[in-house]
């Protein structure tokens, strides 16, 4: 089992990949206000997005167009 990653944002699921969400939210710069995902999951208290594109940015580097990384989300 993976273990979780954890930054001073947030604890969220080890990345594989860039995600489309991920790229949604770096090209966003991680502003909430607006997001079409904004309110999407209500059991969590605040967005874990910006510390999941943070560690993709430190693991994977900054995503490209067509990033050869580039994972589907279920």
């Amino acid at each position: 089992m993976a273990r979780k990653g954890i930054n001073a944002l947030g604890i969220f699921p080890p990345p594989r990949g860039w995600s489309k969400e991920g790229i949604y939210c770096f090209k966003r710069r991680c502003v909430c206000e607006g997001c079409k995902y904004n309110g999407t999951f209500e059991s969590i208290k605040h967005c874990q997005m910006k510390a999941s594109v943070l560690e993709m940015v430190r693991r994977f580097g900054i995503p490209s167009k067509d990033d050869s990384r580039f994972i589907k989300s279920n």
